[in-house]
């Protein structure tokens, strides 16, 4: 419909949050427009929206029209049309005080072609007041200005495509209408805390999903095959939810962590995805990962798995699995695996691990709390970084050079004694770990200036404790073991000192090892007391002890202050040293028995007295003895006796127990040391009613 004049015009448009506007080739209509004119023109309406026309001049009465035909009730200067539809298309005038104007007003409808668009505009100004858009960090133009320049919104073919305004402080629910951006392909609102039911259904060509750290319920999932990235972790789902991406085969990054999940449903292959995120949710049953054979990442720990489905993984190079409650006794073959380089599975009880090969990228090797048995084999990977392998059944290892290494947990394994560790190439570590594993040797070279934490306590190795080349140590903890030697970083003694924590008790430490150090003792915990016993040494009459820096010497039952002395009582002697520089320590001497020269002790028979001076010349050879050789013992007594050979710890525990009826004077006994840990034991030798106790060394 043509205007009816040609006299001049001027067109007010009032806005409510919009203005009407071509833009290349879509045109945008708006809801609620007001319009006052000397003389309309042509108007396009959206359907279902409305519009408001006022009168350009005032009178006593007035009378609107449509297409010449009065309008029943439309009586005032104002003319209000709601839900336009087609039947309020044509042409509008206003009769005032009777007379009309010169122009008519023609409003049309858009066409259905064109509403998609403004559906999509609709739907983002409902977003808006939703979620108190005046509140976000930006919303450069939002409302205001053409559709195409809103902050954070694309639009192709008249159609938004992408939503993306991520970190922006958006608070509020989603309205019903955001379903209407139907032909979106990325929506990134993350780490915002829009809250509610985010429903997806209708978004058929969508792409990317990034939802991850708002306050959403849940997300309303259609069939969404197009979708390749979903990133939804953190959102507080109701408990329980059950997400389905069965349909989903264009996956290549699946992130769902800390949703509370009960379940995510696969099927098929899904060939092209890469990282899959499932971590600490609640889902049960199998991992099943057999069918994504290009999988890079996975992370599905703190769920409830009871089983898993593996496959060959020969492209994964992140896996975590820990703390599911796997069915004990499984076994998990990762031979197919050589591109991992981060590796976590504690808490699984597994049984078994299969491994082959180089593992050359291999950085994380984490399998704690399992009972996997057999041989610890390491030495395939190279630029290992941190092993936890502790608390498992393991009974060997093969370790290899570890440059790199810095952490190093290996305890709590039964470990068959007597094995000797070799780290003199692990000069980065800075936390090793070892204790309880029975270890009869530690091998060290060169400096170890990043060792923080040195834990060796109870094993069975001996010679010198040098940490002198841990320039850095905070924390040794060495007890229980038969070290001899004790040397410290040369800054223990100064205010520089790192040294916080010192643990050397039961070893075979002695005065002269301590008292270099006995000006810092009470300057941090320095744990020495006690040390094992030594052995009581008897040479005929004469009993004695030897404890490197000892001054102050209590014989049991009595005796001198000395190291040694002739005992005149007969009787069984034993010693308590002391040194006032190193206080509380007590190192104590083994008990043995001593024939006196007292006049007063009871009668010994001429025959004892001849079983005591053959056994004080008893000789064991060779001492040292290497491990596997026999130790034999010569006795000599005068007629035939029996005697007894007792094998104990230096800890008093009786290992071998052997009794022979000699039948010669003079021969020799042979004790077999196969299978004795290196370190010092004590021969007890019995013959008549007499006994006496050397010590034996065995490397």
């Amino acid at each position: 419909m043509k205007s009816k004049s040609s006299v001049s015009v001027y067109l007010i448009i009032l806005f409510f949050g919009l203005y009407m506007h071509t833009h290349g080739q879509c045109t945008t209509g708006q809801p609620n427009i007001s319009v006052e004119a000397e003389a309309f023109s042509s108007i396009t309406i959206i359907e279902g929206t409305s519009a408001t026309l006022n009168s350009p001049i005032s009178g006593s009465s007035y009378q609107w029209t449509l297409n010449g035909i009065n309008i029943s009730g439309a009586t005032t200067s104002s003319l209000t049309i709601s839900n336009f539809s087609n039947t309020d298309v044509g042409d509008y005038n206003i009769l005032v005080d009777g007379v009309g104007l010169s122009n008519s007003i023609t409003l049309d409808i858009f066409s259905s072609s064109i509403s998609d668009y403004d559906r999509d505009r609709q739907a983002l100004i409902d977003f808006y007041n939703s979620t108190n858009g005046t509140s976000w960090t930006n919303n450069t133009n939002w409302l205001t200005g053409p559709l195409e320049t809103w902050e954070g919104v694309k639009v192709e073919n008249c159609r938004v495509t992408e939503l993306r305004l991520s970190d922006n402080n958006i608070a509020g629910t989603i309205p019903t209408s955001f379903r209407d951006l139907s032909e979106l392909k990325r929506l990134s609102l993350r780490n915002n805390n829009i809250s509610g039911v985010l429903d997806i259904s209708r978004m058929t060509s969508l792409l990317d999903l990034i939802m991850s750290g708002n306050s959403l319920t849940d997300i309303q999932f259609g069939s969404n095959n197009a979708l390749q990235r979903v990133y939804i972790q953190d959102n507080p789902f109701t408990p329980g939810k059950t997400i389905d991406i069965s349909s989903m085969r264009q996956l290549i990054d699946f992130r769902a962590a800390r949703l509370n999940l009960s379940n995510v449903i696969t099927s098929g292959n899904y060939d092209r995805l890469l990282y899959y995120i499932i971590s600490e949710n609640q889902i049960t049953g199998t991992l099943d990962i057999s069918t994504m054979p290009n999988l890079i990442l996975l992370y599905a720990h703190n769920n409830q798995f009871t089983d898993f489905n593996l496959g060959t993984g020969t492209t994964l190079q992140r896996f975590y699995f820990y703390n599911n409650p796997i069915v004990a006794g499984r076994t998990m073959d990762i031979s197919g695996m050589r591109n991992l380089l981060d590796f976590r599975v504690q808490g699984l009880g597994l049984s078994g691990l299969t491994i082959s090969g180089d593992y050359n990228q291999m950085l994380y090797f984490i399998i704690r709390d399992n009972q996997i048995g057999g041989t610890l084999d390491i030495s395939r990977m190279p630029n290992l970084r941190l092993l936890y392998a502790h608390n498992n059944q393991y009974t060997d290892f093969v370790v290899g050079s570890h440059p790199e290494l810095s952490r190093f947990y290996f305890y709590n394994n039964p470990v068959s004694p007597g094995k000797t560790l070799d780290i003199s190439s692990m000069r980065k570590l800075l936390d090793f770990r070892i204790q309880g594993l029975g270890l009869a040797r530690l091998i060290m070279a060169g400096t170890y200036n990043e060792m923080l934490y040195f834990i060796i306590k109870d094993n069975q190795i001996g010679g010198t404790l040098d940490i002198s080349t841990m320039s850095n140590i905070s924390l040794c903890s060495a007890d229980n073991n038969f070290f001899e030697n004790l040397i410290l970083p040369s800054n223990v003694t100064t205010s520089s000192r790192t040294l916080s924590q010192l643990f050397v008790r039961n070893n075979n430490l002695h005065f002269d090892d301590l008292l270099p150090y006995s000006s810092v003792i009470g300057a941090f915990n320095f744990a020495y007391n006690p040390q094992r016993n030594v052995p009581t040494t008897v040479s005929g009459n004469t009993v004695s002890v030897n404890v490197g820096g000892g001054l102050d010497y209590t014989w049991n039952p009595s005796g001198p202050n000395a190291a040694s002395f002739v005992v005149s009582t007969s009787g069984t002697y034993s010693c308590d040293v002391r040194n006032a520089a190193i206080p509380n320590l007590v190192i104590k001497s083994d008990a043995v028995f001593v024939a006196g020269t007292s006049s007063r002790e009871p009668n010994i028979d001429k025959q004892n007295t001849k079983e005591v001076d053959f056994l004080e010349d008893t000789n064991i050879f060779p001492n040292p003895v290497i491990s596997g050789n026999p130790i034999q013992i010569e006795v000599s007594p005068k007629n035939k006796q029996q005697v007894n050979l007792d094998l104990y710890t230096i800890q008093g525990k009786k290992i071998i127990n052997q009794s022979i009826t000699k039948d010669k004077e003079n021969g020799i006994y042979q004790i077999s040391s196969g299978g004795l840990v290196p370190g010092i034991y004590m021969v007890s030798i019995e013959v008549g009613g007499k006994k006496v106790t050397k010590k034996i060394v065995v490397q």
